[in-house]
Parts: C-alpha cells; structure tokens; sequence
C-alpha cells in the first residue's frame, strides 16, 4: 500500500502552516485545550506522541514537565518544522 502525504506537498504545506501561524485557528482555541483537559499529570512520564506534525503538542508535554517526549510522524516537512521550532532538552529528536 503506498503512502498518502498530503503534507509534504509544498502548496499544501505552506497553506497548512498559515493556517496554522494565524492568531485565531482550530487548534489553539479547542483542539488543544481540550486535549490538555483530558490529560493526567505529565511530570516524569515518557511520551510518545503519534503524529506530531509541528510539534506544538510535544512542546507543551515538554512544559508540562515529561521526562521525554518522542514526536513521530509521516510527514518529512512537519518532523523538519518541529525540530527547528519546537526544540527543548527532553525532546528526542
């Protein structure tokens, strides 16, 4: 079965991504604090997070203070965005 990857589609992307970057998006104001809402304590865990994409998530589990978080995706630009811009010490590349 071959890989769809929408996502590294350069036109997609960069559309993605503005979407993305606007003050007011989907994401920010109910996906994730939703998803935040339902999550136990995070400190000391190690975490995998399954489709990462940009890694804004796998920043937050890094703040939220686990002991590691280990981002994995499909997308090469999304995995490339994460490790320039959503960088910490307990982040595995």
């Amino acid at each position: 079965m071959a890989k769809q990857n929408i996502y590294d589609n350069e036109a997609f992307f960069a559309n993605f991504k503005s979407i993305r970057g606007s003050e007011v998006n989907f994401n920010d104001l109910i996906e994730t604090p939703i998803l935040l809402g339902m999550l136990p304590d995070l400190r000391g865990k190690h975490i995998l997070d399954i489709g990462c994409g940009m890694g804004q998530h796998a920043k937050q589990y890094s703040h939220m203070g686990a002991a590691s978080v280990l981002g994995i995706d499909i997308s090469e630009k999304m995995l490339e965005y994460a490790r320039v811009h959503s960088r910490a010490d307990n982040i595995i590349p």
